[in-house]
């Protein structure tokens, strides 16, 4: 008895196939750079971090730009650890800019994620020592203070947050 196969030896059919793996694997090479290509940075990368290049720079030199970079965004952050609330909605709690600080600071007081407070920009060497924040009950609350750069007005950095403690004045104690 004769057996008759279905597959063709050396035909069109494995060349074919061969081909559209190629051409499917040349696509998607070209779909992954496709997608990639927006997030590669540009000197400038996400979040404000500057992308810098180094070449040709010693060990010291890399060293010292990093070290000025790190100073030009410190910031000294004051705030006392406790607020003492009055029943009419001022609070006594010192938040201040120290004066060497290189950027303005804008001040923000949370509690139970509600926003009780938010400041103006306050100048390196400006404070705050009493607020209007009515809604702010004792109890724990947060002080989120956010660099603010001084030329273009807008947010630099991360917010540095500061937990405090919330008292009732003792003239609204009935003592």
């Amino acid at each position: 008895m004769k057996r008759i196969s279905s597959v063709r030896q050396g035909g069109f059919a494995p060349k074919a196939r061969a081909i559209a793996a190629a051409l499917a694997a040349l696509a998607c090479v070209f779909a992954l750079a496709f997608w990639l290509l927006p997030v590669m940075p540009r000197g400038m990368a996400e979040g404000g971090a500057t992308v810098s290049d180094y070449a040709g720079m010693t060990r010291e030199e890399i060293q010292e730009e990093l070290d000025r970079q790190v100073a030009e965004s410190m910031m000294t952050v004051t705030v006392s650890p406790r607020a003492l609330v009055h029943g009419d909605g001022r609070v006594e709690l010192v938040l201040a800019n120290d004066a060497q600080n290189e950027m303005h600071q804008r001040f923000a007081v949370v509690q139970d994620g509600v926003a009780v407070y938010e400041s103006g920009v306050v100048a390196p060497g400006q404070g705050l020592s009493l607020l209007e924040a009515r809604g702010l009950a004792p109890g724990r609350a947060t002080v989120s203070v956010q660099g603010v750069d001084p030329e273009t007005g807008k947010d630099a950095g991360s917010a540095a947050n500061v937990e405090i403690e919330v008292v009732q004045a003792p003239d609204e104690q009935g003592l």
